[in-house]
């Protein structure tokens, strides 16, 4: 089978197809079936095994630059800010993502390492957005979008793969899969890889550069029919190793330096899925799967074990489709941390169980749908919560699309927020140097919440021209933030005669100490507003031309405080999101067997970290020397030697300038 060969289309029929060809692509995120795009009642959309191939997309974050309404900046080599709508940092917690339905949302950061995610690309199916909530299906976590990413039917990689990369900064990647036939309907396949890149420099030349960053990974997939059931077995290790620089404040040196530090993570995840459908012609999915992770950093080490069943049964009554399920999560971490990062109890296990319903009801046939529902979570961490919505999709004509939502999702905060006591930057007030120390709050607060007003409009005017958008207003309340309680001495500091010093509690009376401590708590007194409009236009120039134009903007506000921690966590929020953004790509089949994309991109300044607008141009060119090889060449950033953007703050880590790359690919297939 030829390697440039998808679902029995090949890439260079691709642009043949007609957007509303395209447009039949299944989605089956938001309603936990397969669904046409242009029939989803939320701003959906699917990155395709070809749109990936096409764009030269080496890793998801920087597929998920093709979707409008997503924030993706590079932090360094193999560090990502991914979220959707706002609210962006390494850690994005209300962005939920899936692989194969499996949740990799990790509870112990509050949200997916895309590190850890170096999935063979190759295998990716398609990858599936929604922008908006998700969790009157997913639960909690799915507050701003969900992204779910399909990995290929076994049954679709029968050939051997072979991949090599080479780039002009000494990183690299090899890659090999394998796949067979064991039966008359089983397939497997099995692959391994290795990559390596180099570190980004840093924007500020007085902190030394991290080092590169190396990852393994290897794996398996099984499909097969057994008794009629369709039933997907699967499982992935890895093992990563990158360089890292944290801000570690020294309250007793007065100082915060950056420190170089190595992050080693390791993790396994396997799972199965079992579809089939009952005597009185119900669909039953049940999956089941269990993921493992550990990560150290300096000294701070992390680790996780997560169990979760997953059922849902599905059934058509009438004008009612109703999808009904229920889920568990048993969830147990570890800690092993010290001063500036305690987490306390250094340990903890606890279980969510969810329950979901889901109506979609035919109010008009083929014009006119009605869809409510809701799930229900009991947590031991986070007690009861509810997250329902309602949606409205109106197709008054065959290419026209409205639609209309109102839902509620929830966050729940990570043991790091509710558990942890640490020190952040410190600062010099005079002779005296001020440690602000966030302490642990044990549970105290409760889960974030959001309610997202959306509408959306799509029409497809003729075959070669399609367009989308949507509107959308979120209230959050009830947001974590910081809450300053004053000063304080710090313990077993020595304290110094100064006649006339200010009463700072735990001072002896006219003594000051070398540093004082500004105590302060998480709490959930906090309210933010979105508003913002994403919009998406498909052109189809000629028959072997297309293009893509994406374009966002988006409004963040939130009430001023005098608290000085909670000002200054106010301005890193709605500092590190773009005002707009705009990204055009354009796909063509230059000739027979050979195809060239360009993807430009322009981000808006963000107030957090001072990152100056940009704009980025990526290419990709692919030849098909054979039937049984391809050779590529990508380029990244092309017409700008090097930029920031983004600076992260949790935790605090230099700027990096992302600087201009060539890759070379040579992939094998037979």
């Amino acid at each position: 089978m030829s390697p440039f060969t998808a679902m029995g289309t090949s890439l260079d029929e691709l642009l043949d197809l007609s957007l509303d060809e395209l447009s039949n692509y299944t989605l089956t995120t938001m309603a936990r079936k397969a669904q046409r795009v242009r029939d989803v009642a939320a701003a959906g959309y699917v990155i395709s095994r070809e749109d990936i191939h096409r764009s030269g997309a080496l890793s998801i974050p920087e597929a998920l630059r093709m979707v409008p309404g997503m924030e993706v900046a590079q932090l360094s080599g193999n560090r990502w800010a991914v979220s959707a709508r706002g609210l962006n940092e390494r850690f994005s917690n209300k962005l939920l993502v899936l692989i194969d339905g499996r949740n990799i949302y990790s509870p112990i950061f509050s949200g997916p390492l895309w590190e850890d995610q170096n999935l063979l690309m190759e295998d990716i199916e398609r990858i599936e957005v929604v922008r908006g909530p998700g969790a009157a299906l997913w639960g909690s976590n799915a507050v701003n979008g969900v992204i779910n990413i399909v990995t290929r039917n076994a049954r679709d990689t029968e050939e051997t793969l072979i991949s090599t990369r080479v780039d002009n900064h000494g990183g690299g990647r090899i890659a090999g899969r394998v796949g067979t036939q064991l039966g008359a309907s089983e397939y497997l396949r099995a692959y391994a890889l290795m990559q390596s890149g180099g570190a980004q420099p840093n924007a500020d030349p007085t902190i030394r550069d991290a080092s590169g960053w190396q990852a393994r990974r290897a794996g398996f997939r099984f499909d097969g029919l057994i008794d009629g059931a369709q039933l997907t077995v699967s499982g992935n290790v890895f093992a990563n190793r990158a360089g890292d620089i944290w801000q570690v404040p020294m309250p007793g040196s007065q100082q915060n330096p950056y420190l170089n530090l190595t992050e080693n993570s390791f993790g396994f995840d396997t799972g199965a899925r079992i579809t089939t459908r009952t005597a009185d012609d119900h669909e039953l999915s049940v999956q089941t799967y269990i993921n493992y992770n550990r990560m150290r950093t300096g000294e701070l080490q992390a680790e996780r074990t997560e169990l979760a069943v997953d059922a849902q049964l599905r059934t058509v009554l009438g004008r009612h489709d109703v999808i009904w399920g229920l889920d568990y999560r048993w969830l147990d971490d570890r800690f092993d941390t010290q001063m500036p990062f305690e987490v306390s109890p250094a340990s903890a296990d606890y279980g969510r169980l969810g329950a979901f319903v889901h109506d979609e009801i035919t109010l008009v046939p083929d014009t006119l749908k009605w869809i409510v529902g809701t799930k229900i979570e009991q947590d031991e961490r986070s007690g009861f919560n509810w997250q329902p919505n309602t949606r409205l999709i109106w197709t008054p004509a065959e290419h026209i699309t409205l639609w209309g939502a109102v839902s509620r999702a929830v966050r729940t905060l990570s043991r790091t927020e509710t558990d942890m006591t640490l020190a952040i930057e410190g600062v010099r007030s005079g002779a005296l140097w001020i440690q602000p120390l966030i302490r642990r709050e044990g549970g105290r607060i409760s889960p974030e919440k959001a309610t997202t007003y959306e509408l959306g409009f799509r029409q497809e005017p003729s075959a070669d021209f399609r367009y989308d958008i949507a509107f959308y207003h979120t209230r959050y309340h009830d947001l974590r933030t910081v809450h300053s309680e004053g000063y304080s001495c710090p313990a077993g500091v020595p304290a110094i005669p100064f006649p006339g010093a200010p009463a700072v509690p735990g001072c002896a009376p006219n003594t000051i100490t070398p540093y004082v401590l500004l105590e302060a708590h998480l709490h959930n007194q906090s309210i933010l507003e979105s508003t913002g409009i994403e919009a998406s236009v498909n052109w189809q120039v000629k028959p072997w031309w297309r293009m893509h134009l994406n374009y966002t903007n988006q409004r963040l506000e939130a009430p001023t405080t005098n608290d000085p921690i909670a000002r200054v966590e106010r301005e890193r929020v709605l500092g590190a999101s773009p005002r707009y953004q705009v990204g055009l790509r354009s796909s063509m089949n230059v000739a027979s067997g050979q195809k060239f994309d360009l993807l430009l991109r322009h981000v808006a300044k963000l107030r957090h970290g001072d990152i100056p607008a940009y704009t980025a141009v990526d290419a990709a060119y692919h030849v098909a020397v054979s039937e049984e090889l391809e050779l590529s060449v990508i380029g990244k950033n092309l017409f700008d030697d090097r930029h920031p953007e983004f600076k992260n703050s949790v935790p605090d880590t230099p700027t990096a300038e992302i600087e201009r790359s060539v890759h070379l690919i040579a992939t094998l297939c037979f």
